[in-house]
């Protein structure tokens, strides 16, 4: 059963690079083996805007990966507890 993790990272291009370099993702952005999913959700809204104020806009670039093994993303990875909402599921 693949392993999935919820990234956050300070640029899109950080993302990659570290995507690259654990060789989830080629040099190219494709997929290598054992990759199944690389969902790129940017900018994520934290809260939603309402009549007295704008959207809370996550100042991170989120991703949701689908991997074979176990990788270490250290500070990058987000745990989400049980039932807080979340950006995106494979589910």
């Amino acid at each position: 059963m693949p392993n999935v993790y919820k990234l956050a990272y300070a640029t899109k291009e950080a993302l990659e690079a570290d995507l690259i370099a654990k060789e989830i993702l080629t040099e190219e952005g494709q997929y290598n083996q054992g990759t199944h999913a690389v969902v790129h959700l940017g900018n994520i809204v934290l809260e939603p805007a309402t009549e007295e104020s704008d959207a809370v806009i996550s100042s991170f670039y989120h991703a949701d990966i689908m991997v074979d093994g176990e990788f270490d993303f250290g500070s990058n990875e987000q745990h989400i507890l049980d039932g807080e909402p979340q950006a995106h599921s494979f589910a």
